[in-house]
């Protein structure tokens, strides 16, 4: 089932910090900073991350990741936060 979508936002996220992680770390930290960003943005604490933004962060590895991704954070009825990733 699917909620209604209350508001809709499009930003860039700039994944310094997640790139500049120590070993391999930086995937990880990268899904963590999109997670704190969305809650911000949405506020709410429960986001949800759909798989291809997941597949994008992840397809050069644990080690390096993206400098930057630009998503669509939608906020739903339900109090529930869905990223979503921003089509071009």
């Amino acid at each position: 089932m699917s909620s209604e979508i209350i508001e809709e936002k499009t930003i860039t996220i700039n994944l310094r910090r997640a790139y500049l992680a120590y070993g391999k770390r930086a995937a990880p930290r990268a899904i963590n900073i999109i997670r704190e960003i969305a809650k911000r943005v949405a506020d709410t604490n429960e986001v949800k991350i759909d798989n291809e933004v997941n597949m994008v962060v992840w397809s050069r590895g644990k080690g390096k990741t993206l400098r930057k991704i630009s998503i669509k954070i939608q906020k739903l009825k339900d109090g529930t936060a869905k990223v979503l990733l921003a089509s071009s």
